[in-house]
């Protein structure tokens, strides 16, 4: 009897749960909203932070994880965020993964599908 009121009793913490309360389920804590539900949040805007570092933490301040950090050929300076997937404003659920694309600091010049890496090197004419 005990083991079946016990069961029940954890059955229901979910449903028991109010705004801003925090439950242990799945080896973390997860912010409860109202109705029971992960809360729902906007994608904060990490385009243009010097590196994914700063990026990371303006992530987990508003209870987002880092996802993959992929470079990418551009213009921008050496490791500066300049891509990120959710949208800046999406609404995810708390705890989502944001990628992002961060600057090699290398311009890319494509020609006829080839991609050539050009790095400190101006080209003049083109």
């Amino acid at each position: 009897m005990i083991r079946v009121a016990l069961i029940a009793a954890l059955l229901c913490v979910p449903m028991l749960a109010k705004a801003d309360t925090y439950i242990f389920a799945g080896g973390a804590f997860t912010r409860i909203a109202d109705g029971g539900a992960p809360a729902d949040i906007p994608v904060p805007n990490v385009v243009g932070e010097a590196n994914f570092a700063a990026a990371d933490a303006i992530l987990e301040g508003d209870g987002l994880d880092l996802g993959a950090v992929t470079e990418r050929c551009s213009a921008a300076a050496d490791d500066e965020v300049v891509g990120q997937d959710p949208a800046p404003g999406a609404i995810v659920n708390l705890g989502s993964l944001v990628n992002v694309l961060v600057s090699n600091g290398v311009e890319c010049v494509s020609s006829g599908g080839v991609g050539v890496r050009l790095r400190g090197l101006r080209m003049r004419g083109l």
